[in-house]
């Protein structure tokens, strides 16, 4: 993420085949459908976000699921977000920090283990313009 003013937001454990709208400030931002996690690295998508600079509610909702949560914010960035289903997937998770998550084999090379394992890159990100 180069960009100061982007967010980036991992949906992490607990999606099975969801589809997940993200807003901010009530305007939706990012629809993202066939959400899965993978276990092996408990990640499913990740997602850059272009958000300027000052506070903001995000909202993640999963459709099929009649759920929606939310969480506000601070306006510094960059920012990175990570949003997991609880176990009874009844419940959105968040967590707000200023680095980056890591996963299991965070290599973004073509053939990393990763890739080869799991059929993708770790690095694989989204970017919502």
């Amino acid at each position: 993420m180069s960009d100061a003013g982007e967010v980036g937001l991992d949906l992490q454990d607990g999606f099975s085949g969801d589809e997940v709208i993200v807003s901010a400030d009530g305007q939706e931002i990012a629809l993202v459908r066939d959400v899965t996690s993978r276990t092996q690295l408990s990640l499913a998508r990740s997602l850059r976000l272009p958000l300027g600079p000052g506070a903001v509610r995000l909202t993640v909702a999963v459709r099929g699921l009649g759920l929606a949560q939310s969480v506000d914010l601070p306006g510094t960035r960059p920012l990175w977000v990570g949003a997991s289903l609880t176990s009874a997937r009844d419940r959105l998770e968040f967590r707000v920090q200023t680095h980056r998550f890591v996963y299991g084999y965070r290599q973004c090379r073509t053939g990393s283990r990763a890739s080869r394992l799991f059929g993708i890159s770790a690095c694989e990100t989204d970017r919502v313009s």
